[in-house]
């Protein structure tokens, strides 16, 4: 069987699992690479592909690519494999004996005091569009949404009445996540310049929340180049200017503030505790300063004996 008909029985069996479709994009991204690998070395039948075959593709992707990336490489034409033996399409899957490529603990990094102050005054906010993009800012700051869970949201998703969003995340899994008082405010004139903006260029007034300046769904990429457009407006930055930099910058302060890790793992959005200690990395100087404030010979509000 040619391998890109083989493929197709595995995105059938995802569809049927009821994986979501940002799951499926993602394992159909890393399965097309490797089914266009396969291609230039003359492979095209599913039953030829070997144990080599995908050790060289990896050799290969390493000289371009991160560990992560590879790593997601692997898990996706794994969970391939696997469907078609299950399937009885294939006598075995290629990939059982290889182990996972292993990912080099990494420090997370967020962003500091004044790095957070200069991106929220990074914008003109006289303009629709620096305002939208100080909007965008805000709530990643304020909630540490992921990019694509923020970028699908609706307005019929922001209950401004109980000062919550609806937010669709990882596995069309939902939850639901406060709105600040301070955001609160920005989000109602971010609505009505919104309406506004709508109005005079004479757009559809659409569901969608964060617009782009044609009136539809602001895209990654619109968003990525707003952050390119940040990354340049300043020679030196001391960390990645990203969505999810903001997010683990969230997770960060909002545990610096006195706020508990199950709470915090609630709003993230993650199943698994240990998930969300990976986004605390805090300084010598931040665990400096915690202590200072909690330490229970010193804080009077402490000594309950």
């Amino acid at each position: 069987m040619l391998y890109y008909e083989a493929v197709q029985i595995f995105y059938r069996d995802c569809v049927g699992r009821m994986l979501s479709e940002r799951t499926i994009e993602n394992y159909s991204d890393y399965i097309t690479g490797f089914g266009n690998y396969l291609q230039r070395v003359n492979k095209s039948n599913i039953e030829d592909v070997t144990r080599d075959d995908v050790l060289d593709y990896f050799a290969f992707k390493r000289k371009t690519c991160s560990e992560t990336t590879i790593k997601h490489n692997f898990i996706a034409i794994r969970a391939c494999f696997k469907c078609l033996v299950a399937r009885h399409i294939i006598p075995i899957n290629p990939l059982d004996d290889i182990p996972k490529p292993r990912v080099p603990k990494k420090v997370i990094q967020s962003f500091n005091r004044e790095e957070v102050q200069a991106i929220l005054n990074a914008f003109d906010k006289n303009t629709f569009t620096g305002f939208r993009n100080y909007t965008v800012m805000s709530i990643l700051f304020s909630t540490g949404l992921r990019k694509s869970e923020l970028l699908q949201m609706n307005v019929s998703d922001v209950y401004l009445d109980i000062d919550t969003m609806k937010v669709n995340g990882k596995g069309n899994k939902e939850r639901y996540v406060p709105i600040s008082p301070v955001l609160h405010r920005v989000i109602v004139t971010y609505l009505k310049r919104r309406k506004d903006y709508l109005k005079e260029c004479k757009l559809p007034d659409r569901d969608v929340f964060i617009v782009s300046c044609r009136g539809g769904r602001l895209t990654k990429g619109g968003l990525g180049t707003v952050f390119a457009k940040l990354k340049q407006s300043k020679k030196q930055w001391a960390h990645r200017v990203s969505a999810h930099t903001w997010r683990h910058t969230f997770a960060k302060f909002f545990l610096l503030n006195g706020g508990d890790i199950f709470s915090l793992q609630k709003i993230l959005g993650h199943e698994d505790i240990e998930s969300t200690r990976i986004y605390i990395e805090l300084t010598k100087e931040e665990i400096r300063l915690q202590n200072d404030k909690y330490n229970p010979l010193d804080n009077t509000k402490w000594q309950y004996y």
